[in-house]
């Protein structure tokens, strides 16, 4: 079953990519894996506390739907959230969860009204609950 699926890094115009962004990222757990998938979540605060260019990164667990996690996040710059993406402690977790996670959705948003110029990305991380493949 796919359940991330990531460009990789991802792409502005040039003038953009230096711009800080921010992500939501929406993780739902398969049922009886909520608290387990949590603790792994949770896991994840110190690490990346610790990246270069983080300015947010907070965990919250919807109060009507305990399986649905979200994580909102502010990077300096692009190139800051795309390094995050490929951490060490990034690929643990997804290799760890394997098999608890129903589905995952990442929105990667600029600040204000103006529309970044989207480039085709140089590369696609698809990340299986039991494989991944980078092309």
């Amino acid at each position: 079953m796919l359940a991330y699926i990531l460009a990789f890094p991802f792409s502005m115009s040039q003038e953009n990519t230096m711009s800080e962004v921010s992500a939501i990222a929406i993780s739902f757990a398969k049922p009886g894996c909520e608290e387990k998938l949590a603790d792994a979540l949770q896991g994840l605060l110190a690490p990346v506390h610790e990246e270069e260019g983080v300015l947010q990164y907070e965990m919250y667990r919807d109060m009507q739907e305990p399986r649905c996690f979200v994580f909102i996040e502010r990077w300096e710059s692009l190139e800051t959230f795309n390094a995050h993406c490929i951490s060490p402690h990034v690929k643990a977790y997804l290799k760890n969860t394997e098999g608890w996670v129903e589905s995952n959705k990442i929105h990667v948003l600029t600040k204000g009204k103006k529309q970044p110029v989207q480039q085709r990305p140089s590369a696609l991380l698809t990340v299986e609950r039991t494989k991944t493949n980078w092309t």
